[in-house]
């Protein structure tokens, strides 16, 4: 049992997102099977060059791991996380995005454009600090049968993808970035037994991949393609799936991680796209209150969801996620020390964190004292912090650190 009693297995939430697949009276017919175009062809021949020159690689290559992989931001982990759902290559889904092509089902994915357990170590060369060379997507679905049948929104990743792979290549020369999608990563409906298998796997590690503190989160909050009849164009934040992964994506992540591409503006390097693209993170809420707010929300037409039983599937997903990101961070980052600094933060965002944190204390299952330093850049009044205190006076799992400045001061308290 985890945080909140969610069961270690997916069968449950795997029926639920199943079930998620029955229309409603509100939804549309489901779209059509999108067939291997000739663009897409040509993207997989290319891919296989990849692949095959890779493979051929020494094995003194294949054994490098950057410095800080192990030590530092969690690379052993993730390389759990790829036992359960492989990545795509990035550069697979560049050579499709220049080539006019569309992202394949997770049936029809490639190998030669799968990154997992086989060729990980394409990816444990990584040596920027604070960060893996993964990108996760959260991303509207503009139909339920494929999330963007034209390749509108795949063409405005490319750029960001480029400029990620090029800087993987400064540490190997067949490094690469790998990237979540879950229309690629997992086996779309329908499915047969083997493919049912695979797609619970995945679906039960999904929420790691976005609460993780060092995968790149990529919200994906532009404007909404218009070049075909979709059935789907609520905004991103009217979506609940999106509210969902924000929030995640906002628990302990670090502050270079978090990225929105409306933000981006056409960075010429790695260290140009965080720069430009990073953005706030929401303040940590319990699932608890995560679950009120999108109950709350579809009764009022604040969330929507394609299909009635997402519901209560993105609730668990959020609550799972919610544990694992406490439970692991100590696993992954050794002193314990979440920050949360510079976020403009104050007496309105200090009910959601005390309740946040009373929960982790009561429901989680940490081992070792995490420390939550939020004193930096945010605005917290004498009472704020006496609050922020008080949520966890006692507790063995997490207490509230205090930040230093340059000179080792302590900041005052207004």
């Amino acid at each position: 049992m985890g945080c909140g009693g969610s069961k270690d297995d997916s069968n449950d939430l795997a029926s639920a997102y199943d079930r998620s697949m029955e229309p409603t009276g509100d939804s549309q017919p489901l779209a059509p099977e999108f067939p291997s175009s000739e663009a897409a062809e040509r993207a997989e021949r290319e891919q296989r060059k990849v692949h095959e020159h890779a493979e051929k690689a020494s094995s003194n290559e294949k054994a490098k791991v950057g410095d800080l992989w192990a030590s530092r931001f969690g690379g052993p982990m993730m390389e759990q996380l790829l036992e359960k759902m492989p990545l795509v290559d990035a550069q697979y889904l560049v050579t499709l995005g220049e080539a006019g092509a569309v992202v394949p089902r997770g049936q029809l994915l490639p190998e030669v454009a799968k990154i997992g357990p086989h060729n990980k170590w394409r990816l444990r060369c990584w040596g920027r600090e604070s960060s893996l060379p993964v990108l996760v997507l959260s991303y509207p679905w503009l139909d339920p049968r494929h999330p963007d049948q034209k390749g509108e929104q795949l063409r405005k990743l490319v750029p960001i993808l480029k400029l990620m792979v090029a800087e993987a290549q400064r540490y190997g020369k067949h490094a690469t970035i790998g990237v979540l999608m879950d229309y690629c990563c997992l086996p779309q409906a329908p499915r047969n037994r083997e493919e049912q298998t695979l797609f619970e796997a995945g679906l039960s590690s999904l929420h790691e991949w976005y609460s993780h503190p060092f995968t790149h989160v990529l919200l994906v909050t532009t404007k909404l393609p218009t070049g075909a009849a979709y059935s789907n164009t609520r905004a991103y934040h009217e979506r609940g799936w999106c509210y969902m992964e924000h929030r995640l994506a906002s628990l302990v992540k670090n502050d270079r991680c978090l990225w929105d591409l409306s933000a981006y503006k056409g960075a010429s390097n790695f260290d140009g796209l965080w720069r430009q693209m990073r953005v706030g993170r929401t303040p940590m809420t319990s699932p608890e209150r995560v679950g009120h707010e999108l109950r709350e929300g579809v009764e009022s037409h604040k969330f929507f969801f394609s299909y009635v039983a997402d519901l209560e599937v993105v609730i668990d997903q959020y609550q799972r996620g919610f544990a694992r990101a406490f439970e692991s961070f100590k696993k992954i980052k050794r002193d314990g020390q979440i920050s949360h600094h510079d976020l403009g933060w104050g007496s309105a965002e200090v009910p959601l964190i005390a309740e946040a944190l009373k929960y982790v204390d009561k429901h989680c299952e940490v081992q070792g004292m995490l420390q939550l330093h939020m004193f930096n850049g945010n605005h917290f009044g004498k009472q704020d912090w006496a609050t922020l205190k008080a949520s966890v006076k006692g507790s063995n799992k997490i207490t509230t650190g205090k930040d230093r400045d340059k000179s080792g001061n302590l900041p005052p308290v207004r």
